[in-house]
């Protein structure tokens, strides 16, 4: 088997999502296109100022929030009024100049999570983080066979990555599925989540605020 790097893993999952979208596929998972929802879903008490949506994809909370500014390799400008198309890695905003910074379902995806981890420190103090993790087994497993994630991550990883900066936590909760469940359309959608839940895949949403130094 041939090894590819991280880069060219990048390049084909970047493909996939823009077929994922182009497919209406991504609407298998039946997620509600309402403030609302998102608001719940990452159990946001205060969206007041101007946030930041890495990794926004289509129909993340950017969409529906005129304050918070969706950003994403994709162009999905025709989707979402505020979006301003860019890494990651490299987000385009001044040091401290936005209230808050949301990541969901997105390290996973990119070319360099540490680097996206450091972009959000850089530009804010209040940092809104969800992520999938894994089993250690699980992990390996999926980094092998899925050609669409350029990482998987143990809460172990997810808690290195964040070990760089100095914060407090405010808010941490983990998913087993049971919201997703409740809206997913497609039996496919739900067998993988079924079997996610019963392989120790997990959501985890984390709420830090940057310490000042």
């Amino acid at each position: 088997m041939i090894a590819i790097s991280k880069e060219q893993k990048w390049r084909v999952a970047q493909q996939h999502e823009r077929e994922y979208v182009t497919s209406g596929r991504n609407l298998d998972w039946g997620t509600p296109r309402t403030l609302e929802y998102w608001k719940n879903f990452l159990r946001l008490d205060n969206i007041n100022g101007i946030g930041v949506d890495v990794g926004c994809g289509p129909n993340g909370i950017s969409r529906f929030a005129d304050n918070i500014i969706g950003v994403d390799p994709i162009d999905y400008s025709d989707r979402i009024k505020n979006f301003k198309q860019g890494m990651g890695e490299d987000l385009p905003f001044d040091d401290n100049s936005v209230d808050f910074v949301i990541c969901c379902n997105t390290l996973d995806h990119c070319l360099d999570p540490q680097k996206v981890v450091d972009e959000m420190f850089r530009i804010s103090r209040r940092i809104i983080i969800w992520v999938y993790t894994h089993p250690r087994v699980v992990s390996m497993i999926l980094c092998w066979l899925d050609k669409t994630h350029p990482y998987r991550f143990t809460k172990g990883d997810v808690e290195k990555l964040l070990s760089h900066h100095k914060f407090r936590v405010t808010k941490s909760f983990v998913y087993n599925f049971d919201i997703h469940l409740k809206y997913v359309k497609s039996w496919k959608a739900r067998f993988k989540l079924l079997v996610g839940r019963l392989v120790g895949v997990r959501g985890w949403s984390i709420h830090m605020e940057r310490k000042l130094e």
